[in-house]
């Protein structure tokens, strides 16, 4: 529950943790980027949310929050990739459907410079530590 009080680095240790016991566990992976893109720490957090969906790609948090983050440095074509397929997967959840809405360009995937995006919640998902 450290990241629900905000104390992204106790959270990021425990996940850190958590990850040298299971270093394959998508969900755990999926996690640490959460909290890694919540506490800013964008390219770290895409390094772990990238694993995840390369270990599990059918877990729609890593891909919404994979989409999050690479919007957040302006990637908005490979966001668009990532909002795509967490909408392919749970087509009734509303957040990843208005991230994918945010700028016409996002839709058709086409780059944007920053600003032109609106960052929707980071996806809770199983990160409960």
């Amino acid at each position: 529950m450290l990241q629900a009080r905000g104390e992204w680095q106790g959270a990021v240790t425990e996940y850190e943790s958590a990850l040298r016991v299971r270093p394959r566990d998508a969900v755990v992976s999926s996690a640490l980027g959460g909290v890694l893109l919540a506490a800013g720490r964008v390219d770290e957090a895409i390094s772990h949310l990238s694993a995840a969906v390369t270990d599990r790609p059918d877990y729609f948090d890593a891909h919404y929050n994979l989409g999050n983050a690479l919007a957040s440095k302006g990637e908005f074509g490979a966001a668009a990739v990532q909002f795509r397929t967490a909408n392919r997967l749970q087509p009734d959840d509303a957040d990843a459907e208005a991230n994918l809405g945010s700028a016409p360009k996002i839709r058709s995937g086409v780059d944007l410079q920053a600003g032109g995006y609106s960052h929707h919640r980071t996806h809770p998902g199983h990160r409960t530590l």
